[in-house]
């Protein structure tokens, strides 16, 4: 009868450690640069290296991959995770304008204030259409909106405005990526100098 030993470190031994050091690093493993070494043996561990990714490493015994005895044999495990600020630009948040409206019109107006805050300091990422511009040199108040003649109107300031602004038509679509810094009943306030990308002038 082979030892139970020799099961654990033989090649689907190091396949059921990789299974278990997975499920443990996912629970745990969450904070960057987080380290965890999990023992299965005299010979046998696994760790993270962070933060996506785990080597699992065992004393091979009998395995159907390795000949021989004394052999260690090394498993890496990777993991990836969604960015979150680093995201492409192209990727439009939710809820749009017109839906966090929606949101906010659908409680009783005595909790509507109420709701309007949850939203402020959100990051958005809006695809917007150009609408006009307040232009104070070199400065300017630029209006938006979600789709022709539609409510919310969504404006921000500019400390510097960029020449594809002054120079962009009424409907031209923009790419903006900001943070809410005040909701009322027909508008949207970004927090001033929002990233702008011009995607199609009109």
């Amino acid at each position: 009868m082979t030892p139970w030993y020799e099961w654990v470190f033989s090649g689907a031994g190091v396949a059921a450690l990789v299974a278990v050091g997975r499920s443990v690093y996912q629970r745990k493993a969450k904070g960057k640069g987080r380290s965890i070494t999990l023992a299965a043996g005299k010979d046998a561990s696994a760790v993270v290296e962070s933060p996506g990714s785990l080597v699992l490493s065992a004393k091979v015994i009998n395995s159907p991959v390795a000949v021989g005895n004394n052999i260690t044999q090394t498993q890496e495990v990777h993991h990836h995770h969604a960015e979150g600020k680093g995201a492409p630009k192209s990727e439009t948040t939710e809820p749009t304008p017109e839906g966090l409206i929606q949101e906010i019109d659908a409680v009783v107006p005595f909790d509507q204030p109420h709701v309007r805050g949850k939203f402020v300091g959100l990051d958005v990422v809006w695809k917007l259409l150009y609408r006009s511009i307040d232009f104070y040199e070199p400065a300017g108040t630029v209006w938006v909106e979600q789709s022709p003649n539609s409510f919310p109107i969504i404006r921000f300031n500019l400390g510097s405005v960029p020449p594809e602004i002054k120079t962009a038509t009424r409907g031209s679509v923009l790419l903006v990526r900001g943070t809410i810094k005040e909701i009322g009943g027909w508008h949207i306030v970004l927090e001033d100098d929002p990233e702008i990308l011009l995607v199609k002038r009109a």
